[in-house]
């Protein structure tokens, strides 16, 4: 029994160990592959007709069609880059993943070095089908080598069997050799050739256009071809080979739109067989075959069964030469367009013939591809089993990799850099990780495999110079961990399956010209810095709002020198669970980050963004495109201060949810909650009472603007108390500071919404910071028609987030030193809410109201204000007085308990004092 056991052991230990030699064969010369797996059930089974019962057999020799569309195979000229190294894609191969070391037979249909386009033919020698035992097939596409291939070399034509009697793809006249050869009558249009059904096809005139073909002098033939009209009603050849008084055959269809197959015998009577179904459809491709044997014509349209004639007066004669086309009496000319024609030698089996059919139908779909996988030879591989960069011992040759060396990072190693260094390439396999706790330059091609992390420590910094392909993680922490792309060529992109989550991303190419695309997501959680070239983002570089104070921003740009291209995605954080007795359900001041259209240079966006993070409703319902409600209220205003009214009375609810709002104006938004938590439609619009929602995240989803905006203001300037009130919005995805917007004619204060105490806060402090995303009111002065507003780069806020609520930005201003002279400024506050007066002493001022003062907007959960002459106002400017000054405050609260008011004074002058009466 042991003796068995022993013996179990070692028979699979043989079986085991020359697999796992095979799966690690590289063919010599190319550093990349990729998998292909070829659909097994779209392969029809060979029937072997001999044995009894039939045997279910693979196809042999099959030459299947290739095409794939893909970024790595994409030729990008000076770059490292650029897998492929050849203008013309002749540096790939291809092997069967049980022999990956033995090139199979191919020919390059077709290459597209901008798209990487691959159309090519693979002669595969088994072919696993359905119903058969054997696997799926599997093959590589080897890539990025230094062999070229020759399409026309006598080893590339052998991807056609001695079956193949002729191939013509019909893309061009160009490299016609052996099976290839076609020739254009001296007498015949010039060629032309336009996109067809598998790569370029040969386009026909109906009155000029032919081809000639060597002779064909088979008697047994199946010919197949794709064909596309451009009219029907007369009788158009195909292809002949018809040879007066010795034989030959006509494929061709009639004026009905029938196939029709004539074939010729010497003197005697041509036989005609035509189809049943007709082909009625100008413009559409399709796929015809006929065999022709003595005794025997089988038509065949789109893989189904179209006449089958059976006689013994079939009786083919040797035919000449081919021509396409058109008939050898110049007429029955072609009108349209025909695709990869093939005549056989012998009549070839339906199995074949339909496998062909599913294949050239839709070739993607015949087969999916793997991951990429990359040649290691020349790489230096971490070895050890600490985390220590600096430790020879650690490294393949003892020795820690210098300069300009190709990095491996293999499953199960963890290092962490200690020593700034620029490097070539980088892998991290699988179950690998690098931590960055240095300065790393990667110049060439970096690849994060499957379950690998590359982490940047906080004051590390991570550089890219060219492609990077992330299928597993890239994560940076810490608020001085920085990842830079800094592509040396045209080019740079980023691309993969898996997460990127960073703390900073800066884009600094080599030119202002060179472009860094996302092809993939990336998350960025404090800051994008653009300091040189084109970002390119299709919803790919997502801005984080975690928190309130945790909010990505996009740092100030040079315009002439940094850009982005293509859609964004700005998160914004809107807080909730208020403390009662607030809610969160309740109005607030929002802009958008984004511009989603523009005409005319004036750029716009419209709601569909807050519709995909809360409930948005309006008149008219889902016929507008708002949500259902019962009443179908609006959710979303706009201020026109044209109106006449006060404040209140100049809103407008949208009119439809794709209504373009102005860039850089504000709206009023009654926010419910996220549209996405539990009972979300119940617990907002439907069933009272309604919740006090929690936080919630908005995705403003489009371009970012880049550069100085300038918007003009209003004025009905009618001495009511809504005049010149303009709603804002800030448009950059990042916090501003007020004192770095100019404007003409406005008063210089600004009103922003605190959500939590239900109330504006007034200031003209140039201190104050405004969170992306968010509006505030501006007033243009009294006897102002017009004002105007400019943001520009500078106005960008670099040091982080403002909060909202209570406004952070404003509780700096309680720090005395950051007061002006002569100001005092009180607050009034509870455990949750608070609100900010101030008073301010000139000289030369006045007692009255004048546009040196602001006026209070709205009552909160506490309130505290100035009264003069009967108006309320949030910051109140006397005349500096020798006299006693007195000022009235009013003070409310919605709730009882304890209220604080606090007070901060910048009085350099001693001799002023304060004194605090209740009346």
């Amino acid at each position: 029994m042991i003796f068995k056991r022993l013996l179990i052991v070692v028979i699979l230990l043989l079986i085991m160990l020359p697999g796992k030699l095979k799966a690690q064969a590289w063919m010599t010369g190319y550093s990349y592959r990729k998998k292909l797996t070829i659909d097994k059930s779209k392969v029809s089974t060979r029937i072997s007709t001999p044995d009894k019962p039939p045997l279910n057999n693979d196809q042999i020799d099959f030459p299947v069609y290739i095409e794939i569309t893909d970024r790595d195979l994409v030729f990008k000229n000076g770059s490292c880059g650029s897998r492929i190294q050849d203008f013309d894609g002749r540096d790939i191969s291809f092997a069967l993943s049980s022999t990956p070391t033995i090139p199979l037979k191919f020919q390059i249909d077709e290459y597209d070095p901008i798209t990487g386009t691959l159309k090519c033919w693979v002669k595969i020698s088994s072919l696993s089908a359905r119903l058969t035992p054997s696997a799926a097939t599997e093959i590589y596409l080897y890539y990025g080598g230094s062999i070229l291939h020759n399409s026309q070399s006598a080893i590339a034509l052998q991807t056609w069997n001695s079956d193949f009697s002729k191939v013509w793809h019909m893309n061009s006249l160009t490299d016609q050799s052996g099976i290839h050869q076609m020739s254009k009558p001296a007498a015949a249009a010039a060629p032309l050739f336009l996109p067809g059904k598998l790569s370029n096809s040969a386009a026909f005139n109906g009155q000029t256009s032919m081809y000639y073909g060597p002779a064909e002098t088979n008697v047994s033939v199946t010919i197949s071809a794709w064909i596309k009209f451009n009219t029907l009603g007369t009788e158009q050849m195909i292809v002949t080979n018809d040879s007066i008084g010795i034989g030959g055959f006509q494929f061709k269809v009639n004026a009905a739109g029938n196939l029709v197959v004539q074939i010729f015998a010497g003197l005697a009577q041509p036989t005609i067989s035509t189809g049943v179904y007709a082909m009625q459809e100008t413009g559409r491709w399709y796929h015809v075959w006929a065999t022709i044997a003595p005794g025997v014509v089988e038509l065949w349209l789109d893989n189904g069964i179209n006449r089958t004639n059976s006689h013994t007066l079939i009786k083919p004669g040797p035919g000449g030469r081919i021509q396409i086309g058109a008939s050898k009496q110049n007429d029955k000319h072609f009108n349209g367009q025909i695709d990869e024609l093939v005549i056989y030698k012998r009549v070839i089996p339906r199995d074949w013939m339909s496998t062909s059919y599913v294949n050239q139908t839709d070739p993607r779909s015949f087969f999916s591809i793997g991951a990429e996988e990359f040649n290691t030879t020349g790489f230096i591989r971490f070895t050890g089993n600490n985390t220590q960069w600096n430790v020879p011992s650690n490294w393949t040759g003892n020795a820690v990799p210098l300069a300009n060396a190709n990095i491996l990072i293999p499953a199960g190693k963890r290092v962490i850099s200690t020593t700034n260094t620029i490097f070539n390439r980088l892998i991290v396999e699988a179950g690998g990780t690098l931590e960055v706790g240095s300065e790393l330059s990667f110049d060439c091609l970096v690849n994060v495999a499957n379950n690998a992390l590359l982490k940047v420590n906080d004051g590390g910094t991570l550089r890219f110079g060219n492609y990077v392909r992330n299928d597993g993680q890239i994560i940076s922490n810490g608020l001085n961990a920085k990842v830079i792309f800094q592509g040396t060529g045209l080019d740079q992109e980023y691309s993969g399956l898996g997460a990127a989550s960073l703390s900073s991303v800066e884009n600094n190419q080599s030119n202002v010209q060179s472009k860094l695309q996302l092809s993939a997501s990336i998350e960025v959680n404090k800051s994008v810095n653009l300091r040189r070239g084109v970002l390119q983002s299709d919803q790919t570089l997502i801005m984080k709002a975690i928190s309130q104070t945790a909010t990505a921003s996009v740092m100030p740009v040079d315009p002439l020198v940094a850009s982005v291209a293509g859609n964004v995605v700005v998160e914004q954080y809107i807080s909730g669970e208020y403390p009662s007795p607030a809610t969160a359900r309740g109005w607030r001041l929002l802009s958008s980050p984004v511009f989603t259209s523009s005409a005319n240079e004036i750029k716009s966006y419209n709601s569909n963004s807050y519709k995909e993070g809360i409930f948005v409703t309006g008149a008219g319902g889902s016929v507008n495109g708002f949500d259902a409600s019962p009443l179908n209220g609006a959710t979303i205003y706009t201020h026109d201060q044209s109106l006449p009214g006060s404040l209140s009375q100049k809103y407008l609810g949208i009119k439809r949810i794709d209504q373009k709002i102005e860039f850089g104006k504000g709206v009023y938004i009654f926010s419910r909650g996220g549209r996405y938590t539990a009972n979300a439609f119940s617990n907002q619009i439907q069933t009272q009472p309604f919740i006090n929602p929690k936080p919630y995240i908005l995705k403003h989803i489009g371009q970012l603007y880049v550069g100085e905006l300038n918007l003009a203001l209003s004025n009905n300037d009618s001495q009511l108390a809504g005049d010149g009130f303009n709603l804002i919005g800030n448009p950059y995805a990042s916090s501003v500071r007020w004192g770095d917007i100019s404007s003409e004619n406005t008063t210089g204060f600004i009103w922003q919404f605190d959500p939590l105490n239900g109330a504006y806060v007034v200031d003209n402090s140039p201190n104050i910071i405004i969170p992306s995303a968010t509006a505030f009111f501006v007033r243009v002065a009294a006897g102002k028609k017009t004002g105007t507003i400019t943001f520009n780069e500078q106005s960008k806020y670099a040091l982080g987030p403002a909060t909202l609520p209570f406004l952070q930005t404003l509780k700096r201003e309680n720090n005395t030193a950051a007061m002006e002279p002569l100001t005092l400024k009180v607050t009034l506050s509870n455990d949750y809410f608070s609100q900010p007066f101030t008073l301010k002493l000139v000289e030369n001022g006045t007692n009255g109201i004048n546009d040196q003062d602001a006026l209070k907007i709205g009552e909160g959960y506490v309130s505290i204000s100035s009264i003069v002459d009967g108006e309320y106002l949030s910051y109140d400017t006397r005349a500096k007085s020798a006299e006693p000054i007195t000022v009235k405050l009013n003070i409310v609260s919605a709730s009882t308990g304890s209220h604080q008011l606090t007070f901060h004074r910048s009085f350099a002058d001693q001799n002023l004092q304060i004194f605090l009466r209740d009346d």
